[in-house]
């Protein structure tokens, strides 16, 4: 048997024409290899992300971080549940999570060690006052420092230590004392320490004393009777009647000479409160204020008071 080549162009050979003369179908187009669609970071995400960083940066700042932390967590758990943007809530949770924990503890911290804080502060006051007073003897401090009590609230010198206890001052008791070294040359070295070279002292006194003394209830009655004998023992009388208001009340200053050379000022401020205070001793309205300055800030202390005297 005898084969017979096909003519050129019939036999599909040349890449054009296949059987019966029909042509081959082009190759078709290499096609890139399909890559899994790229999810974009939700809102609430990025939301997560940015209160994170926020809430890390401000974790010391008592409130602003807690709050800020726990608005992070919340929008980072929501974010996490969504499924999207798995790396900002991540880290937005981790941050929120720091932030909160520091700002617990700093809060405890406070709530803790804050009165401590505030004690040690106000002791390294007035050590730092009495080396400042030390450095140059008889040199009055201008330091003040704020009295509150159930029955009134004052400006008081910053040098005198309120040393009270917690039940007289909740009576409306004040004994403010000077504490220090009295000098060859008369002067005074306040250290804190030492002796008690002046006082401040506010003693109220029951309303079942007061009304015994027989007086017309006014101030200058109640001056009066204290002249008939207490004031006397205070020392020789410089001016009996001074008067002085007290936060819209009428007071009356006393002056007295003392019989110790040390005291540059000593009086006694008199006033009556416009209604009775109930203590766990008795009702209270009238008080005695006491001054007894061995610097040269007497006056100064008593304007003070006056001018800052407030009743509750």
């Amino acid at each position: 048997m005898t084969f017979v080549s096909p003519p050129a162009g019939q036999n599909g050979q040349n890449g054009q024409n296949g059987q019966n003369g029909q042509p081959y179908p082009s190759p078709l187009p290499q096609q890139p290899p399909l890559l899994p669609p790229r999810r974009s970071a939700s809102g609430l995400a990025i939301a997560a992300f940015i209160v994170g960083i926020a809430a890390f940066l401000t974790g010391l700042v008592v409130g602003v971080g807690l709050v800020l932390g726990l608005a992070g967590l919340g929008l980072a758990i929501f974010a996490l549940r969504q499924g999207t943007s798995r790396g900002f809530s991540l880290t937005g949770l981790i941050l929120s999570a720091l932030a909160t924990l520091t700002n617990i503890v700093v809060i405890v911290l406070l709530v803790v060690l804050g009165p401590a804080v505030t004690r040690a502060a106000e002791s390294a006051a007035r050590n730092l006052e009495a080396q400042q007073a030390q450095s140059t003897p008889g040199a009055a401090s201008t330091a003040t420092q704020a009295i509150d009590t159930p029955c009134y609230s004052f400006t008081g010198p910053g040098a005198y230590i309120n040393d009270i206890g917690t039940a007289a001052i909740a009576d409306c008791s004040t004994e403010l004392e000077l504490w220090g070294d009295d000098n060859a040359d008369g002067t005074v070295t306040v250290t804190g320490v030492g002796e008690i070279l002046g006082t401040v002292t506010i003693e109220p006194i029951h309303t079942s004393t007061s009304t015994g003394w027989g007086t017309d209830g006014s101030v200058d009655g109640i001056v009066d009777y204290l002249n008939q004998s207490y004031i006397p023992q205070l020392g020789t009388v410089i001016s009996l009647k001074e008067p002085v208001t007290l936060d819209g009340t009428p007071a009356n200053l006393t002056r007295v000479q003392s019989t110790k050379a040390l005291t540059k000022t000593k009086a006694l401020l008199v006033t009556q409160a416009a209604s009775p205070y109930s203590t766990s001793t008795g009702d209270v309205q009238v008080f005695s204020i006491s001054f007894v300055i061995p610097q040269d800030n007497g006056d100064a202390i008593i304007q003070e008071l006056a001018k800052s005297w407030t009743w509750k």
